[in-house]
């Protein structure tokens, strides 16, 4: 019981490390071989994500604002800021106002626009 109380800090300190690894572990590493498509929230708008099993990114339209970069973290592991393939489907403001945004943020290996 003494061994406790004296290193009650150091257990207490322990166990929220491994609740926080148990929490972040499933954001961190994404599921393998798995192909992931997101319909982002944005509101009025189009916005999708397509994950390949591989890890190939692809972002198709960004939105009427910034709403997809509200979107897109909660979609890709938190220390990604690439994506692979960025397709602008047509000019319409509730489609691509938000990917300027996403340019800006993001490290974008292709655009894509008709």
């Amino acid at each position: 019981m003494e061994l406790f109380k004296s290193h009650k800090a150091l257990i207490v300190l322990l166990l929220l490390v491994a609740v926080n690894v148990f929490i972040w572990l499933p954001q961190i590493s994404p599921q393998p071989h798995v192909l992931r498509v997101s319909f982002l929230n944005i509101g009025q708008g189009d916005s999708i994500l397509i994950q390949s099993p591989t890890g190939r990114t692809m972002l198709i339209d960004g939105g009427p604002d910034r709403s997809v970069l509200r979107e897109l973290p909660k979609e890709l592991p938190f220390f990604s800021r690439h994506i692979d393939l960025l397709v602008e489907t047509h000019p319409d403001k509730d489609h691509i106002a938000g990917l300027i945004d996403v340019l800006k943020v993001y490290d974008v290996s292709y655009f894509l626009n008709p």
